[in-house]
């Protein structure tokens, strides 16, 4: 019960309009502790002030937040942050929202830095956009290796359904 007084006191303390909360966990912890009690505007800042700090995690959260708000521009500017600080989840967000607003190519490079660095689900779906071939030139072998690295190394069902569907399709046509 101490501790949440205190927490409390030191909280309400804080000067958020140019937060300086010490360190980017620090932010982030304030964050969490401003959201839980419903404090969503303190929250954002300390998570913004994180996200400055670098800590991509609060980079991404506040892209979220914004696409939320569906404030597009500020969600872009957070998503990038976070990408470009390496979180694989900020990159999968970034390059949907681009695909959303048609910048394919944009939007591609940022699933691809997602997928490499390991968020399958990135991955897969840049598989199903070479094998379909909507929103970009369909290319199968593509479109395979990508499918293969979201099964066999994210072991993510749908991708092995995919690959098994066109192997068989590949053996059934060398059979033939």
């Amino acid at each position: 019960m101490k501790k949440i007084m205190l927490l409390a006191v030191l909280l309400s303390s804080f000067s958020f309009s140019n937060i300086d909360c010490g360190d980017k966990m620090s932010c982030a912890k304030i964050g969490l502790e401003f959201r839980k009690i419903g404090n969503i505007e303190k929250a954002n800042e300390a998570f913004t002030s994180s996200c400055n700090l670098g800590l991509a995690l609060s980079c991404s959260m506040m892209g979220a937040r914004y696409e939320k708000e569906k404030d597009f521009l500020k969600s872009i500017k957070m998503y990038t942050k976070g990408c470009e600080l390496n979180d694989a989840i900020g990159c999968k967000y970034l390059g949907d929202r681009l695909i959303k607003d048609k910048k394919i190519e944009e939007g591609l490079s940022s699933l691809k830095k997602s997928c490499k660095l390991k968020e399958y689900s990135s991955c897969e779906k840049i598989g199903a956009y070479y094998i379909e071939g909507k929103i970009v030139k369909s290319d199968y072998k593509k479109g395979y290796s990508y499918m293969d690295k979201a099964c066999n190394q994210g072991k993510r069902e749908k991708a092995c359904k995919v690959l098994s569907i066109m192997t068989d399709a590949l053996m059934n046509s060398k059979s033939k």
